[in-house]
């Protein structure tokens, strides 16, 4: 046998060693923003056992994961990715049947043990199945015909979203929403701080006061608003790494820290959220978060 053929061979035994049985599964994240994200996430998949292979694309919010569902469990990978300080979309439907006896729920958790399933809840009491899935594997219908297979009949089917709609879209929707609110929040305070510059420069009102008005509105912006940039440098610290979370966060929090202590004498200084008059000329020395 030639060597190119002896090579070509041991490159089909890496290859069956590795991906024999494997299934090929698709994660949509939520919360990544940039290439360390992705990374993480990416090193969050490959610690979970029966994972063989994760790639993890921040341009589609998607992680490509190759498992052995021989040893993988979804709920762990789920998990997994929360511990990184991440999330996978995933949606929920509840299923009530006409009867369902204490000893049957074992028989129906044992009927949702397929690819796609993260948790399943069975409550005898009021006759229904709550089942966290992932809606790139496996739908709702799918999870009835099921449960109907294993001799259970359906009545109603009660999802958190009804209808058809796109999960790429649905999970950017999440993360916008998120934004969205906390924008409303800083918005109208930082125009609130704007107006109390122009006061200032007009000198309708002391620099001191500005300094403490200024100081109690930046407060919500930097931990309310700001909040997502802080959690990212977190997660960042805790996975052992560094994002652009982590340059705003150390950014927002000096400035805002630096001028706490500034305004309760224990520093020397001007606060980064007032303004310094000096030989009649205006200087700046405030920031926001985010800027």
């Amino acid at each position: 046998m030639s060597n190119e053929a002896i090579h070509d061979e041991l490159g089909r035994v890496r290859v069956g060693l590795r991906f024999s049985g494997g299934k090929e599964v698709h994660f949509k994240i939520i919360g990544m923003h940039c290439a360390t994200c992705s990374l993480t996430v990416q090193r969050a998949l490959m610690s979970v056992d029966g994972v063989l292979s994760a790639s993890v694309s921040m341009a589609s919010d998607e992680a490509v994961v190759i498992v052995d569902l021989t040893r993988f469990e979804y709920s762990k990978a789920l998990r997994a990715v929360q511990r990184a300080g991440y999330d996978i979309y995933r949606e929920s439907v509840t299923l009530t049947l006409r009867s369902l006896e204490p000893e049957e729920a074992n028989t129906v958790t044992r009927a949702l043990c397929i690819p796609g399933v993260f948790n399943v809840v069975v409550n005898p009491v009021n006759h229904s199945v709550m089942i966290t899935y992932n809606p790139l594997e496996t739908s709702d219908n799918e999870l009835r015909a099921i449960i109907e297979s294993a001799g259970f009949r359906v009545i109603n089917v009660a999802k958190a979203d009804a209808g058809d709609f796109d999960v790429d879209r649905k999970a950017v929707e999440t993360d916008l929403r998120d934004i969205r609110n906390r924008l409303i929040v800083a918005a109208p305070l930082t125009a609130l701080i704007f107006a109390l510059e122009a006061l200032s420069i007009a000198r309708l009102i002391p620099d001191a006061l500005y300094a403490v008005l200024s100081f109690a509105l930046a407060t919500p912006v930097q931990f309310y608003s700001g909040m997502r940039f802080v959690r990212g440098a977190v997660r960042a610290f805790r996975n052992a790494t560094a994002n652009m979370d982590t340059l705003v966060a150390l950014g927002t929090l000096s400035a805002y820290i630096f001028s706490v202590l500034v305004l309760l004498h224990v520093l020397s200084g001007e606060v980064f959220f007032r303004l310094k008059r000096r030989n009649n000329n205006l200087h700046t020395h405030w920031a926001l978060p985010g800027d």
